[in-house]
């Protein structure tokens, strides 16, 4: 596993309370994360191994696809979702992600 997302999470003062990396066998990125009010996060982002390893479960593909995987606030990855396949010169891209209002 070669891992493309490193998550860290840091307490009031600078004191880790955990840290955890995802990947799969090439190229995967992590393109934006947002934040809700329980402390859950999502990130959104793009990998091009066959499957890629969340710990909780494994998202898979047969090309270049898109994901958005949701986590607790403990860091362990609740769902996710293969968001789409990209196809030379299309222009299906992940940028961003937001939750909704506090």
């Amino acid at each position: 596993m070669v891992p493309w997302g490193l998550h860290i999470l840091y307490a009031q003062e600078p004191e880790l309370v955990w840290a955890k990396s995802f990947g799969g066998s090439h190229n995967e990125s992590q393109n934006d994360m947002a934040v809700d009010k329980q402390g859950n996060f999502y990130v959104i982002g793009g990998f091009m191994s066959e499957e890629i390893d969340f710990g909780s479960f494994i998202l898979t593909t047969e090309y270049h696809s898109h994901y958005l995987v949701k986590f607790n606030s403990d860091g362990e990855a609740i769902w996710g979702k293969v968001l789409g396949i990209w196809i030379p010169y299309s222009s299906i891209y992940t940028y961003s992600v937001a939750v909704d209002s506090w």
